[in-house]
């Protein structure tokens, strides 16, 4: 729980640096897009985060994708229901669909097109050898920055491997 909090304050650090790598983030939607909602981990990223939008709410846009929109509903709900009370209410995010796992080009699309909106990607789905490798790719040839929980050590140094030379022209890095 620890390193994922020091993952999200790493992910709000890089929001509100002073300095963006080009291409500019400014005119992103969202500040953070979370995927792995419906996870045990993925519940307690979006908690942390509900809990910064209700302490700021102005200061944090974020949204979270999901393969199953009703599932992640529900979840958010769950979550909300628990931090607020009668005088006090907190929106859920958007819920953006896909699937990680890019079968058609038409997956692909739809997958970057979601990536294309945020800032920041924050995942919790894994096994991040079998949900990661879409998501990283299209993070790192669009300039966005990716951030997870994986302890797959040989993925992690595959994936720095094939896609840190198009982050770093990017700025995803």
């Amino acid at each position: 729980y620890n390193i994922l909090l020091a993952c999200l304050r790493t992910c709000q650090n890089r929001i509100s640096a002073t300095t963006m790598p080009s291409p500019p983030l400014s005119n992103k939607k969202y500040d953070i897009i979370l995927f792995g909602v419906t996870g045990f981990t993925g519940k307690l990223c979006a908690e942390y985060l509900l809990k910064k939008q209700q302490a700021t709410p102005a200061g944090l846009s974020w949204a979270v994708s999901a393969r199953n929109a009703a599932k992640a509903e529900t979840v958010l709900q769950d979550l909300v229901s628990g931090l607020t009370s009668q005088e006090e209410t907190v929106p859920i995010p958007d819920i953006l669909v896909a699937d990680l796992v890019c079968q058609t080009d038409e997956d692909k699309k739809k997958l970057q097109a979601i990536v294309e909106q945020t800032k920041v990607v924050l995942t919790c789905s894994g096994p991040f050898e079998k949900y990661g490798p879409s998501l990283v790719e299209l993070c790192a040839q669009s300039g966005v920055y990716y951030a997870d929980i994986t302890g797959e050590t040989d993925y992690f140094r595959q994936t720095i491997e094939k896609h840190e030379e198009t982050a770093q022209k990017t700025g995803a890095a």
